[in-house]
């Protein structure tokens, strides 16, 4: 079957030759090698190496790569027996992922669809927490204001202390006075 199809890839390139569209095959020639270029980087030594897995003699591979000569029939089923995992469709019309392993399955979108619902749930969660990030800023201006107004107050307290404990400083009767006014205020007597 793997013969068939690449007799027909072989055939079409023949008669889009025919019709002139030698630019077509010539960039479709050159993408397969680059493909076949592919291969022997992800999963071989050297083009010897390569050769030798393929069952193809290493001059053979190397005219395909560096002469201008289209891959071969034997070329590509060596490829695709030796290396089971390499996609064809990728290999012969660059379609889909290299490995037929990265191809995704059912699993993989039930996956992707898990985990795009997981994104949009967290999106509508970092909303929602923007929303109330912009709630407290809103609240915590008053209270800023607020805090403001206290400090001005407690300088303004502050300094009157001061000026009152410099007044009893000055007169000795004021500060046993004081000190009556402080003990009822801290102890006051209930009758």
């Amino acid at each position: 079957m793997l013969f068939r199809i690449f007799r027909l890839f072989s055939h079409q390139c023949s008669e889009n030759a025919l019709f002139g569209f030698n630019q077509n095959k010539r960039s479709m020639e050159n993408d397969v090698k680059q493909r076949v270029r592919e291969v022997i980087d992800a999963n071989a030594e050297s083009t010897y190496a390569f050769s030798k897995e393929i069952r193809v003699k290493q001059t053979t591979v190397s005219d395909y790569l560096n002469n201008g000569k289209t891959p071969s029939w034997a070329v590509i089923r060596g490829i695709i027996e030796e290396y089971s995992d390499i996609s064809l469709e990728w290999l012969l019309r660059g379609k889909g992922p290299m490995y037929i392993s990265d191809i995704p399955t059912d699993d993989d979108t039930d996956q992707v669809l898990d985990l795009k619902a997981e994104i949009t749930r967290l999106r509508a969660e970092r909303d929602e927490l923007r929303k109330g990030v912009e709630e407290l800023r809103k609240g915590v201006e008053p209270l800023r204001q607020e805090v403001i107004e206290l400090r001005a107050i407690n300088r303004y307290q502050e300094k009157r202390l001061d000026k009152l404990a410099g007044l009893l400083r000055e007169e000795p009767q004021l500060s046993i006075a004081a000190e009556k006014r402080t003990d009822y205020i801290t102890n006051p007597i209930i009758k």
